[in-house]
């Protein structure tokens, strides 16, 4: 009885003492506010050491990431070294017998500690052609074209080499040109240098390099001849020299009085045409920028040829276009043509694009050139 006495009166006071220390603070709950901020330092305390191993995490990470940065820094530096270090170290030998498909030998040669200067080669076998190599930071030039069409044109003993003169001179790193060139002011005489030039290839053999400097010349004007090999034919060059001549000539305003009126015509090409269908310029469907519509000339067939997608706004026009944007096939006024690789009017199969005689004859349109003013005019 005693003890459960004594714990109602240690609980009334507890109790009477809690309801003084609220008076005391206006009705606040010390005592509750003191267990609340017992427990939030003992949740503080345990977030705090979470965060503390977050952040021990993320530091590891950060330095991983800094360490593989200076790694892969290194290495491209390294590598890039290794790089510059192979440009100028470059393997002259192994890089010309590779350019140039014959076998070299170093003669003599004056580099520096870094490897740059100049070198003395010569062909192996029978025919040695003497040569220089100059190597600089970053890049490696050689003569041995011009050396080799001066061994062969001078041991060339042909009336063909009559139409030729020489030029030689030094360039800007000390290397000796030398270029051969002919003064043509005629389409006949352009021709002429075409085949004195194959047969200059012909006599040189094996040896014979595509970059031979050999020109034909008329006043200021000055032109490279494209070299015979690989796809590029003979028809090709021949046409290519003779409208870059008349070309040059008619956008410069020089005299040209060798050449007729109809060789002018024939052989002035521009790059590009705007194409105009009845009156009006046609607009690039291609691109969304709003262009007007270009012919470009076709080197190989020396023509120009009109894409059908062009065409797709002309009345009576229909194009079957699949979901991939090609054209399989052109309806024009009832008549249908299957649109193929090859063309076969008789099947009534067309190509894709049409030169000028074929859309005459499957559609009756009239197609004039204006190549001084670069336009093209189809009228449907």
């Amino acid at each position: 009885m005693e003890n459960k006495e004594d714990w109602k009166e240690l609980e009334k006071w507890n109790e009477q003492h809690e309801q003084k220390i609220k008076e005391q603070y206006k009705g606040v709950d010390i005592m509750k506010l003191s267990e609340e901020n017992k427990e939030s330092k003992k949740k503080i305390k345990k977030a705090n050491k979470v965060l503390g191993k977050v952040g021990k995490v993320i530091a590891v990470f950060y330095i991983i990431f800094i360490v593989l940065l200076i790694i892969i820094g290194t290495t491209v530096y390294i590598n890039k070294l290794k790089e510059i270090r192979n440009r100028v170290d470059v393997d002259v030998v192994k890089t010309l017998k590779e350019t140039h498909n014959a076998n070299f030998v170093i003669k003599s040669k004056k580099i520096d500690d870094k490897g740059n200067g100049t070198l003395h080669l010569s062909t192996k076998g029978k025919v040695k052609i003497k040569f220089d190599v100059v190597k600089k930071f970053g890049y490696m030039d050689s003569n041995y074209g011009d050396e080799s069409l001066k061994h062969f044109f001078e041991k060339w003993n042909s009336a063909s080499k009559n139409i030729f003169e020489v030029e030689e001179y030094t360039s800007d790193n000390g290397l000796k040109r030398y270029v051969i060139y002919t003064n043509a002011d005629s389409i006949e005489k352009i021709d002429n240098a075409i085949n004195s030039y194959l047969e200059l290839k012909k006599f040189a053999g094996k040896y014979y390099e595509e970059d031979w400097p050999v020109e034909i010349r008329d006043g200021e004007y000055k032109n490279k001849l494209i070299p015979v090999f690989g796809d590029i034919t003979l028809d090709y060059v021949r046409n290519m020299a003779k409208r870059e001549f008349v070309m040059w000539h008619i956008d410069n305003n020089a005299d040209m009085p060798n050449v007729t009126e109809d060789e002018q015509i024939k052989y002035y090409k521009p790059d590009m045409l705007k194409l105009i269908v009845n009156g009006d310029i046609v607009i690039n469907p291609y691109n969304n920028a709003n262009q007007a519509s270009y012919l470009l000339y076709d080197y190989v067939d020396d023509s120009y040829c009109i894409p059908l997608r062009f065409l797709e706004k002309v009345d009576g026009m229909n194009l079957e276009i699949n979901e991939y944007n090609q054209i399989l096939s052109m309806t024009y006024k009832g008549k249908k043509y299957i649109v193929a690789q090859e063309q076969d009017l008789e099947n009534c199969q067309i190509k894709d694009v049409l030169d000028a005689e074929t859309l005459t004859k499957i559609t009756g349109a009239e197609v004039k050139f204006d190549l001084k003013n670069e336009k093209v005019y189809v009228n449907f």
